[in-house]
């Protein structure tokens, strides 16, 4: 059966920044990647800074390995969607792409931070040995990495047996009780560009919380330790009266809940520059 894509030219245009003449990169964005809300003030964000972007559909415009679009010879290009796109932009030298790399990995952080972990007294194991493990209780499970496989999460005894078909390494923990707040901070070359509050008591809540001095603190600090890139995105709980880390994510594929878009893509804009 023959597959037949899309073969299409993006041209480059010139943006006026007052009395300087720069251009801007080149956003490639996932379609139906993010939540409707997500992808609108994602959007309103890049319009409003007068910058370039184009949907990409997986399979039809891109594989992890082809790109099935014409971009002009351009190599100024920031993706935003799945592992798929990020592993795409590593491979084909763009420049800044996707900030993906082999540091998201669970057992990468335990060497550095452990801790500062959330779920640092986890078992990591491959899901299709789950069935050999004698649970009598929900648990939490998450990817040892930032494949997206799934999400990470509590699940039933039912549903950690459903996890055994997929094959991949797991961490599973006993559920942490007492989380009152979660948070996601949106790190660009090792400064906290925005950071918003995303779930509280275990309900979605967002409220952007780029003045919460000791949360900020706390980011700041583990950036002084270790992250597994200048530019990253790191969700950590507020537990037991102290912030843990619940996991680092490739910023390319993360959600905004209510961090200011427009201060992430400014920065964006001027690693590239320096770059």
């Amino acid at each position: 059966m023959l597959a037949f894509f899309r073969f299409k030219t993006i041209t480059k245009k010139k943006i006026d920044y007052g009395n300087c003449e720069r251009k801007s990169m080149l956003y490639l964005i996932q379609s139906n990647f993010y939540s409707n809300r997500n992808e609108q003030n994602l959007i309103e964000a890049i319009k409003k800074k007068d910058l370039e972007y184009y949907y990409v559909t997986p399979y039809v415009d891109f594989t992890e390995n082809n790109l099935y679009i014409s971009l002009n010879g351009r190599n100024d290009i920031f993706v935003f969607g799945g592992t798929m796109l990020s592993k795409l932009a590593c491979k084909s030298g763009w420049k800044i792409g996707s900030f993906l790399n082999d540091n998201f990995d669970f057992r990468a952080w335990e060497n550095y931070l452990n801790d500062h972990l959330l779920n640092n007294n986890g078992l990591i194991i491959n899901s299709s040995k789950l069935t050999n493990l004698n649970i009598k209780q929900e648990m939490f499970v998450r990817p040892i990495t930032d494949t997206k496989e799934f999400t990470g999460g509590v699940f039933s005894l039912s549903e950690i047996c459903k996890l055994a078909d997929k094959n991949i390494e797991i961490l599973i923990s006993k559920p942490i009780k007492n989380i009152e707040k979660e948070y996601r901070c949106f790190i660009i070359d090792k400064k906290v560009i925005s950071a918003t509050l995303y779930k509280m008591d275990n309900k979605l809540f967002t409220l952007n919380n780029d003045k919460n001095i000791e949360l900020l603190k706390f980011a700041e600090s583990i950036i002084n330790i270790w992250i597994p890139n200048n530019s990253c995105v790191m969700d950590i709980a507020y537990v037991n009266d102290c912030y843990k880390i619940v996991e680092f994510n490739n910023l390319n594929g993360s959600g905004f809940y209510d961090c200011k878009i427009e201060n992430i893509l400014t920065e964006l804009e001027i690693l590239y520059l320096d770059k």
